[in-house]
């Protein structure tokens, strides 16, 4: 028999849980923000990302409703000097006005003697760098960053880089996760 108590704690039980992601989690970007829109989907759509080459390389863009790659790969094929500086440009057009949030995570390899990796994200007239350092190696960035962007404005992502090894490759992939358009 329904009484008014158990149904009060239904409907209690009903709000936590629509409070909570598919992980059981709450927080200030899952349910108490008012996205315009959430994801890679619409506009913001993989297929509808364009991309500048980066300089003796190949460039890609994957991605599903949840997460974009963007990729680049330059191996000059020769013991040389190294790699002189170049980036690769990825870019969609903005279909609103808004704060687009996003986490991401940088991974790659750019050799070992000055080798140098750089990310970073522009819309209009605001850049932001998000990576931008000495790499050595193998190396793997994450982080979340935000940046405000009017509709029909290009919201780009900058990544490349340089080394002076003998080694002549530049490989590297972001990921881009948790994206989403705050008014």
């Amino acid at each position: 028999m329904l009484t008014l108590r158990n149904l009060l704690m239904l409907a209690m039980l009903t709000v936590v849980f629509t409070a909570c992601d598919a992980n059981g989690l709450t927080g200030p970007d899952d349910s108490t923000d008012t996205a315009i829109s959430r994801g890679f989907v619409g506009n913001w759509a993989a297929s509808n990302w364009t991309k500048t080459g980066i300089q003796d390389g190949n460039t890609t863009v994957t991605g599903s409703t949840d997460s974009l790659f963007l990729a680049y790969s330059v191996n000059l094929n020769h013991i040389s000097a190294g790699v002189s500086p170049r980036t690769a440009t990825y870019r969609v057009t903005a279909p609103n006005s808004g704060t687009v949030a996003f986490d991401w995570e940088y991974t790659g390899y750019h050799a070992y003697f000055h080798a140098f990796a750089e990310l970073r994200v522009r819309a209009g007239s605001e850049s932001t760098i998000m990576f931008d350092d000495t790499s050595r190696g193998h190396f793997t960035f994450t982080g979340s960053t935000s940046i405000a962007v009017r509709q029909g404005d290009s919201l780009e992502f900058q990544i490349g880089g340089r080394n002076a090894d003998s080694d002549s490759r530049l490989d590297g992939s972001v990921k881009i996760t948790n994206f989403r358009l705050l008014p």
